[in-house]
């Protein structure tokens, strides 16, 4: 599962690295959290656009009368099964997206002992890409988004069980693209390997959404740093 996530850099420094031909302004956000307003990046006519959906996703079918509260709104969706499940299929085939990361949070829960939040980054990069699934909004309810998730790698095992899908760039035409089939997206799903990741314990001030400051990431302890 991914709850929490980061995303410091600027607009036009991810303007240039996903190449948008237009994007929000936004500001540096160190405790993301669901049920907010979100950086996506998806394909539009023109080309990939930066918009701000919620998090949460909400499938069309839930937005009809009577049946919008009746339901859940995922906040992630397992990468094996998404193809599949009523809940997403549709946004699978026809709303793949990006959300733009800096790094993501999880919780260990070691043996008897109370959670512990670590903060997982890409080993070479300032920023990469969570693949992410998204439904158009309407007068009533705003564009909603989701995050695709897929078994831990050997860096995060320790950690939690699971971990959010990373592309690598030279797999965002592909999975933006609508056209593409499922069956060559599923290699695109599989867990990076474990040299690409670093983990490291931070402070528990993340566990309050409230907290939201440049500190939030800071280890606790150096030699934690996995």
């Amino acid at each position: 599962m991914c709850g929490r996530y980061a995303l410091d850099e600027n607009a036009r420094q991810l303007a240039d690295h996903f190449q948008l031909v237009s994007t929000p302004e936004i500001s540096a956000r160190y405790n993301i959290a669901p049920g907010t307003l979100v950086l996506v990046v998806r394909e539009s006519g023109d080309g990939r656009t930066g918009e701000l959906m919620s998090w949460g996703l909400v499938p069309a079918w839930a937005r009809r009368k009577g049946t919008r509260t009746s339901y859940p709104t995922p906040i992630n969706a397992r990468a094996e099964t998404a193809p599949e499940r009523p809940m997403f299929r549709h946004a699978f085939r026809a709303g793949r997206c990006i959300l733009p990361a800096s790094g993501f949070f999880e919780w260990h829960r070691p043996d008897g002992g109370r959670s512990e939040p670590y903060y997982v980054v890409p080993a070479n990069a300032p920023v990469f890409a969570m693949a992410g699934l998204f439904e158009e909004g309407d007068a009533a309810t705003p564009a909603s988004c989701c995050i695709l998730t897929t078994r831990a790698n050997d860096a995060m095992a320790p950690i939690h069980d699971r971990m959010p899908v990373m592309l690598r760039p030279e797999w965002y035409d592909e999975w933006l693209d609508p056209h593409t089939p499922v069956e060559r997206l599923r290699p695109l799903l599989e867990p990076p390997p474990a040299r690409s990741v670093r983990a490291w314990r931070v402070g528990t001030r993340v566990n309050s959404v409230r907290n939201d400051s440049p500190d939030i990431v800071d280890p606790v302890d150096a030699g934690l740093d996995r």
